[in-house]
């Protein structure tokens, strides 16, 4: 466990990421080879504050920017997850 939540699903080396939690999104559904409908949601709270949704284990598998969440169901929700939180102070450039 995480954060009390289940352990994610893609290795993720950010140190200033926090972990939101598993999402299932048909979003992907060219990558089902790389793990399918499952993102990892992170919030990261490096520099200017964002959100992340990992769908495998290559660097470059995650979907990312504050921007996007409007067009991305995965990163609406990280963004969701992370304002509950009170993770997120903004849709800016943040100081934590």
């Amino acid at each position: 466990m995480k954060n009390g939540l289940v352990l994610p699903t893609y290795p993720h080396d950010c140190v200033s990421c926090v972990y939101l939690g598993a999402f299932a999104s048909s979003e992907r559904a060219g990558e089902r080879e790389k793990g399918g409908d499952v993102f990892d949601l992170y919030v990261c709270q490096a520099g200017a504050w964002n959100v992340v949704a990992r769908y495998g284990a290559d660097r470059n598998d995650c979907l990312s920017g504050l921007s996007c969440a409007h067009h991305s169901p995965a990163l609406r929700e990280a963004k969701r997850r992370a304002q509950a939180a009170g993770l997120l102070l903004s849709d800016k450039k943040a100081t934590p």
